[in-house]
């Protein structure tokens, strides 16, 4: 089939992958509410992705309230990582029961995903945005965000998985990312539009300064929710 042939059916969506799942009848050995649990854990990383991009506008001279508000919006995130974090014991299987075969020291702590931080740096530029390609500043703790790793199949890997018995899951990963994907390349087609659209209806029409500048401010801002959609997609 040829790459450029427009298609007609609309790709899946994560929430249609996750009723999917939820259709299905439950594997012998499956725990109830494991697709859920993994829908939840992809808009978990969405709202860390967001929070670290929206950081970077953080700065020195933030008013209180935006400070705040973003403070508030950490605080909420990382209540949320915990809780799921704690459910992964269950689900993922990271606590072995006595008398396994496994080792003390090969289990997987839940803990061990609240202590690694492996931030990125969302706001690095490849070169394809310059004007919102700003590095990130750097943090004085009062804004600590929640930590980007998340217990999951793919975190584990396969081979734990398949010790654990969570080949399952790893698909249902599999299915849900691949929703995960198809929205964010919906999003990105739609922004990309609404860019078109605001340049050329508004920016090539602006006449004064303050009309121009916040024509530009508009492009600055669908400049971020395209490296947002862009970043969740990769």
């Amino acid at each position: 089939m040829d790459i450029f042939e427009v298609q007609l059916r609309a790709a899946p969506t994560v929430r249609a992958i996750e009723l999917t799942l939820l259709e299905e009848p439950r594997p012998s050995g499956s725990l109830h509410g494991v697709a859920s649990w993994l829908a939840h854990s992809l808009r978990l990383e969405e709202a860390i992705t967001s929070l670290h991009m929206d950081r970077k506008d953080i700065g020195e001279w933030a008013l209180e309230l935006k400070k705040l508000a973003m403070a508030r919006c950490a605080d909420r995130i990382s209540s949320e990582q915990s809780g799921f974090i704690m459910d992964a014991a269950i689900y993922l299987k990271l606590h072995l029961e006595a008398g396994s075969n496994t080792s003390a020291s090969e289990s997987i702590q839940p803990t061990a995903f609240l202590d690694a931080n492996s931030e990125q740096d969302y706001a690095s530029d490849d070169g394809w945005l310059d004007d919102v390609g700003d590095e990130l500043p750097a943090s004085d703790g009062t804004l600590a965000g929640p930590q980007d790793k998340l217990p999951l199949p793919s975190a584990l890997g396969i081979d734990a998985c398949r010790a654990r018995g969570l080949q399952n899951l790893a698909e249902m990963e599999l299915k849900l990312r691949t929703g995960q994907a198809n929205d964010a390349l919906h999003g990105l087609c739609l922004t990309l539009a609404d860019k078109a659209a605001v340049f050329r209806g508004v920016v090539c029409t602006a006449k004064s300064y303050s009309t121009k500048t916040q024509a530009w401010d508009m492009i600055r801002a669908i400049n971020v929710s395209v490296k947002k959609q862009a970043t969740i997609y990769n």
